[in-house]
């Protein structure tokens, strides 16, 4: 996947207002005043202080706190890499359309902002190509374009998270169909990730996904519906404490035939 590495720093916050006081007689302060003036002035710039450092680090934001939302309206929008060839991904029509059309390779665009503990949503869609080998998804804790992990689903209904690390992948829980995922072309599916600390819990459609865990194992390994992996047990979350922060991005793969996919509605809470 190609991609330049973004500055990863946090959304401004406006400024606090403050209300306008009526209905009182002005009259002369007196220095005892003055000082609880310039008090009441502090603690309000450390307010302001405050509400970016809760943004820069939303992993302390209140559960439920919303950090982040776009429906794409803005073709010029800064907060997205864009970028235009075989590999291309740009803001069009009120989406972030992604397209791959060379065998083998990958492209995204990665969100300008750094998150550590977050809960992230997207709708999409796929809008050329039927190779069920392609595959579309949500980056998360992106470092760099080496380095990250992602969600991906593919185009014959099966869903695995992958962990990138000096460019190689491996696969923290491995494909596994669904009958969750809207299959072909003029679908779309809900996606979201869940990440707090060095957890992760991963949506389709709104329903919780189950995973297999690689454990003290060196594959991920599903038969059938029996996850041979990590002493067989399944489990509704995958643990791993490799990257702690990072940005969130959105990709695609190209298998063998061109692929391109339509992302909307980027929402980003607290969890």
């Amino acid at each position: 996947m190609i991609a330049p590495q973004r500055n990863q720093t946090a959304a401004p916050v406006p400024p606090v207002p403050v209300p306008e006081i009526v209905g009182r007689t002005p009259r002369r302060m007196s220095c005892f005043g003055v000082l609880l003036a310039l008090i009441g002035l502090l603690a309000l710039l450390n307010l302001a202080v405050v509400g970016v450092k809760v943004l820069a680090k939303p992993g302390i934001s209140p559960s439920g706190q919303l950090l982040y939302a776009t429906q794409f309206t803005n073709s010029a929008d800064p907060d997205w890499t864009q970028y235009t060839s075989a590999l291309s991904y740009q803001i069009t029509g009120g989406a972030l359309v992604v397209t791959a059309d060379t065998p083998k390779q990958g492209a995204y665009s990665d969100l300008n902002y750094g998150f550590s503990d977050f809960d992230v949503r997207v709708v999409a869609g796929v809008t050329i190509g039927d190779d069920p080998y392609s595959e579309y998804g949500i980056l998360f804790r992106w470092q760099n374009p080496n380095n990250y992990y992602m969600f991906r689903v593919r185009g014959d209904g099966a869903y695995h998270v992958a962990r990138v690390i000096n460019g190689k992948q491996d696969d923290m829980s491995a494909p596994h169909p669904t009958p969750l995922l809207a299959l072909g072309t003029n679908h779309v599916n809900d996606l979201r990730v869940v990440g707090k600390g060095d957890q992760f819990q991963f949506y389709i459609n709104g329903q919780l996904l189950t995973l297999c865990p690689k454990g003290n194992d060196k594959f991920s390994t599903w038969s059938g519906e029996q996850c041979v992996s990590n002493h067989q047990q399944t489990a509704q979350s995958i643990s791993d404490s490799t990257f702690a922060t990072g940005a969130i991005g959105l990709g695609v793969y190209e298998n063998n035939s061109k692929v391109q996919v339509a992302f909307t509605n980027v929402v980003i809470y607290s969890p």
